[in-house]
């Protein structure tokens, strides 16, 4: 102690990794190149800290800790590639055996520094009345000069009910109770310097001559996202603890949100980092823990979670739209028979939304198939006995994003888990699982395998079942039409249609057909643990040896039928 009751504690880290590799294909009769490509990467991270602690105590009941510290941390990192072919002999697999001509080589150099000071006064009277307050300052070298820091209070207090004097009645059966609550801020500099500060690529060419381009279009207006929290809480105790409940509610807003704008076309730029909007989530969590038996030799502990979350858009900024929605597109709304916009980001909505194109069926016949609505995605061609029939659901008949309906969210709403641990004696056995509610998954995997997406996909067995149509006349079935034909690049569209802004992007199908509930129950572990104590091991100085064995991510229990129910991004 520098005095009684102060500390002062210092600590350094320093991490670094390096990686180096060489490739070469040595000369054969398809590739007479000899082609030799080489990669060096370095990065490295330092941090120091140093906390200023003191305790004190004033009387029998106050009782005092206040903190001080600040914190460094910079990572760096230095990654070089080069690569060349046309060495005249495999003897030397180096670059610098290419020709001089072929040799190209690159560079990049990072560094990323956040600097942090903080501080915390913590006061307890009797250890019954609880408070807490502290304050940082987080400086990130991602931001432009004038928004590089940001301030972020906390404030807590709690009271334990339990120790009070009226409470001895209530002792023997509720042996904790506990109230809390708790507000603070927490900031977030999730970017990078070129969101702030611009980034030029090379590799471009300007009438005829190397140049560079501006492919990352800077914002040095942009802060630190800054998460609001306030959180209501109790810890209660039965029976000596032998049940313990946690429950808590809380209101996070998150302002100043860290966003990808998407821009106009006309400005060369498909977005910018933006302090876009704000969101909000509430929600409860809870947490039981149960001993149902306990022995001398044999115990069992349950403890069980559940979380409930609902995120929604707060606020936007003003553009003229309803709700001040940014993205989405218009569907039909068959109960007000009227088209309304939906998706993307709205004041008031939960966000995640997807929507998608509702298969109802497949033309048995070319016949069937004659009257078929115009289909914007297959650019009108006509339809044939196996096509896909899509729900015209405004009438009209034409098949656009006007027909897509809304398939659910992709964000769970509730998830939690489940830990079993039984003891006898030295014999522990421990089962874990957790769950996840409330989400739909494209299945994109199937569609594209089953849709032989770009010429190149190793299909499933869906194409030679009994619920793909195969013949004219086939009725009833649950797939379209199997063909070696890209469904996209043959302008089939059976299995993968467009996301028209309401949809999942990129190579899902955006069809009910591969839509499903993403619920699970996940089976995390079994494991066997013994600790062995024998007084061989004592007297060769050993106190104790615990062994053990487990299988771990067994499985699922889903409904979801592709290859794993936790995706919380809209597609498989």
């Amino acid at each position: 102690d520098i005095i009684p009751g102060l500390t002062f504690t210092p600590a350094l880290s320093w991490f670094t990794t390096e990686g180096k590799e060489e490739y070469y294909t040595a000369y054969n009769v398809t590739n007479k190149n000899r082609n030799a490509s080489a990669k060096h990467n370095l990065d490295t991270h330092l941090q120091t800290d140093a906390l200023l602690n003191y305790e004190k105590t004033i009387g029998d009941n106050h009782h005092f800790n206040v903190l001080l510290g600040s914190s460094y941390m910079k990572d760096y990192a230095f990654d070089m590639s080069g690569s060349g072919y046309d060495a005249p002999t495999d003897y030397i697999t180096t670059l610098n055996a290419t020709a001089d001509v072929t040799q190209l080589a690159s560079t990049t150099e990072s560094n990323d520094v956040l600097m942090s000071y903080f501080g915390r006064v913590n006061y307890d009277y009797a250890k019954k009345y609880l408070f807490s307050a502290s304050v940082r300052k987080d400086g990130s070298s991602r931001f432009a000069k004038d928004h590089k820091w940001g301030v972020f209070p906390g404030v807590s207090a709690g009271w334990n009910m339990h120790m009070e004097n009226f409470w001895a009645p209530l002792k023997p059966v509720i042996s904790q109770f506990k109230l809390r609550a708790s507000w603070g801020q927490a900031g977030n500099n999730l970017l990078t310097i070129d969101d702030s500060q611009g980034e030029y690529s090379t590799g471009y060419n300007y009438l005829g001559e190397v140049g560079i381009l501006n492919t990352t279009l800077a914002n040095n207006a942009l802060v630190w996202e800054t998460t609001t929290s306030l959180d209501f809480g109790a810890d209660i105790g039965l029976w000596d603890n032998r049940i313990s409940l946690l429950l808590d509610y809380y209101n996070k807003l998150t302002s100043n949100r860290l966003f990808s704008k998407p821009l106009d076309a006309a400005t060369g730029f498909s977005s910018i980092k933006s302090n876009y909007g704000s969101i909000r989530n509430t929600g409860v969590e809870v947490e039981l823990g149960v001993t149902p038996v306990k022995t001398r030799d044999f115990s069992w502990n349950f403890s069980f979670t559940f979380a409930y979350n609902k995120g929604v858009v707060n606020k936007l900024p003003a553009n003229g739209e309803a709700k001040n929605r940014t993205g989405g597109n218009y569907v039909y709304n068959p109960k007000d028979k009227a088209y309304e916009k939906v998706g993307g980001f709205a004041e008031g909505e939960r966000f995640g939304q997807r929507w998608a194109f509702d298969m109802i069926g497949v033309y048995p016949t070319d016949a069937s198939a004659q009257d078929a609505p115009y289909d914007v995605d297959a650019a009108g061609r006509q339809k044939i006995g196996g096509d896909a029939i899509w729900k015209d659901l405004d009438g009209n008949d034409t098949i656009d994003n006007r027909d897509m309906v809304f398939m659910g969210y992709i964000h769970p709403d509730i998830q939690g888990g489940m830990v079993n641990t039984v003891t006898y004696k030295n014999l522990s056995l421990r089962v874990v699982m957790d769950y996840a509610t409330g989400f739909v998954i494209d299945n994109g995997f199937r569609a594209r395998t089953d849709g032989s997406a770009r010429n190149n996909m190793q299909t499933l067995t869906d194409v030679i079942g009994n619920d793909i149509w195969k013949k004219q006349g086939d009725e009833g079935k649950k797939y379209p039409r199997y063909t070696v034909q890209s469904d996209v690049d043959y302008n089939w569209h059976n299995y993968l249609r467009s996301a028209n802004g309401i949809g999942n992007s990129g190579y899902a199908s955006n069809s009910s057909l591969f839509y499903s509930s993403g619920n699970f129950l996940a089976f995390r572990e079994v494991s066997l643990s013994y600790h062995l104590t024998t007084e061989a091991l004592k007297k060769a100085s050993i106190q104790s040896i615990d062994l053990f064995a487990g299988v771990y991510n067994l499985g699922y229990l889903t409904k979801y039928d592709g290859l794993d129910p936790e995706i919380y991004t809209g597609a498989d």
